[in-house]
């Protein structure tokens, strides 16, 4: 059973859950693009960069999602004009992505949007004092995934 200051933990790491997303919604949302989508343009844009092989199932399981919302994802970011997917000529199973020079803006304005709330966070913190909040929140992120 979790006691009364372990609740007041709880309380606050959703209230602040819940500020950072909807701050970052709203920052994005004047971007023209949804937190999913800038997710998602971000991961391929630093794996075509690292000149990683980008499938399907790889979005998949490192946004977390099923197949049919990464492809409807996929397809409107194409519709925007962020990214091009073709067929792979080696493998026609495959896709093939590619950014466009205003994709390559956009995720330079997501970062910035990211960037900016995280000079947020930690305005008026020491070094020390960030580096002691890191090694709390991994603790905390090992926690939750340790049965």
């Amino acid at each position: 059973m979790i006691k009364g200051e372990e609740r007041v933990f709880a309380a606050c790491f959703g209230s602040i859950s819940h500020i950072l997303y909807y701050m970052s919604d709203q920052r994005l949302k004047q971007l023209g693009i949804t937190h999913q989508q800038g997710r998602l343009l971000g991961l391929i844009y630093d794996n075509i960069k690292a000149r990683h092989v980008i499938s399907r199932h790889y979005l998949e399981e490192n946004m977390d999602l099923r197949g049919p919302t990464v492809t409807s994802l996929l397809k409107c970011l194409e519709e925007k004009e962020y990214i091009i997917r073709s067929v792979s000529k080696e493998d026609r199973r495959a896709m093939e992505l590619m950014i466009t020079a205003r994709g390559e803006q956009l995720v330079s304005d997501i970062r910035e949007v990211f960037n900016s709330m995280e000079e947020k966070l930690l305005k008026g913190m020491t070094k020390e004092e960030i580096h002691t909040l890191r090694t709390l929140l991994y603790k905390v992120y090992d926690n939750l995934l340790t049965p």
